[in-house]
């Protein structure tokens, strides 16, 4: 798709993200017009907007962002050339974001007032727990997703080779 925008439009390969960018402004204007959900979903009128805030899990997401951020940059800089699989570079960000993950969890299962991610709901196995381990089956927008994340920067990095003056056989 993207070699066929890339030959056949003025714009080339740019069309795959204006593509992208298009569906993305419809999803976000059918969510405007289309979506009312109930104004306070918790029944917590007694709260302010402002004392919830407060009581949000501060600990459980800085530990959650750390350890996410941090064992990520480690699979990005995982295979490169100055970052080999082997490397320090590479293995103490896995551990050390993992281990802050674990911590994350343990501390909202045990600690947390108003955990981040509560215990109880990992306890439901058919209701939550059974989508953490098979995500593709119930999201069927996890397609696009993966299309966005996967196939649509290797189509555009492939139009890049293609000469705009190429001629079709």
């Amino acid at each position: 798709m993207a070699t066929e925008l890339n030959l056949h439009t003025s714009l080339g390969w740019r069309w795959c993200y204006y593509i992208g960018s298009i569906f993305a402004v419809i999803s976000t204007l059918g969510t405007l017009l289309f979506y009312w959900p109930p104004t306070r979903p918790q029944f917590d009128n007694e709260k302010t907007r402002w004392q919830e805030v407060k009581e949000l899990d501060f600990v459980g997401l800085a530990l959650y962002s750390a350890g996410l951020v941090t064992f990520l940059v480690g699979l990005t800089w995982a295979g490169q050339t100055d970052h080999p699989w082997r490397s320090v570079s590479v293995i103490a960000p896995i551990i050390a974001g993992f281990c802050c993950l674990i911590a994350c969890f343990a501390y909202d299962f045990t600690l947390a007032k108003r955990p981040l991610f509560p215990l109880v709901v990992f306890r439901k196995l058919r209701d939550f727990t059974i989508l953490l381990c098979f995500p593709r089956l119930p999201c069927i927008s996890s397609q696009a997703m993966r299309w966005r994340s996967d196939t649509l920067p290797c189509q555009t990095e492939l139009s890049r080779y293609v000469s705009p003056h190429h001629k079709r056989r």
